[in-house]
């Protein structure tokens, strides 16, 4: 679009051009109602891919805030569901070694006699060898 607004802008100063030139070298008024409309023609096309241009640079302009807005709740929600998921992991880690726990301490509460044992065995181990 720039680009034909910017052809259009140059054809219309050029066909402004030739239309002085042959405004100061003829004298006949045909000729120079031929260029005054070719003048007005070259001029509403400029005037409208300039407005076509500004309509387009517009909607761009509109159309790349949305993507950019799509692309920040897009971000957000992809960031909600990885911290929501790692939370979610993070929970059943915790209740996997609360379940550890508690076997131990159901095994430690059922068989206190074997750990206490096991326990003076080792102190003794370590007390004879010092």
């Amino acid at each position: 679009c720039y680009g034909q607004w910017q052809n259009a802008e140059s054809e219309f100063r050029r066909v402004k051009a030739n239309h002085e030139k042959a405004r100061k070298a003829s004298k006949n008024p045909e000729r120079l109602h031929y260029h005054i409309q070719e003048v007005a023609d070259a001029e509403r096309k400029a005037t409208h891919t300039k407005s076509e241009f500004e309509r387009v640079t517009k909607l761009v302009k509109i159309e790349w805030q949305r993507f950019d807005m799509e692309r920040i709740e897009d971000f957000k929600r992809s960031l909600e569901a990885y911290l929501e998921g790692m939370i979610r992991r993070q929970k059943e880690l915790i209740q996997a070694w609360e379940e550890y726990q508690s076997l131990l301490l159901q095994r430690s509460s059922t068989n206190p006699s074997s750990n206490t044992a096991t326990g003076d065995a080792e102190t003794s181990t370590i007390s004879s060898a010092a």
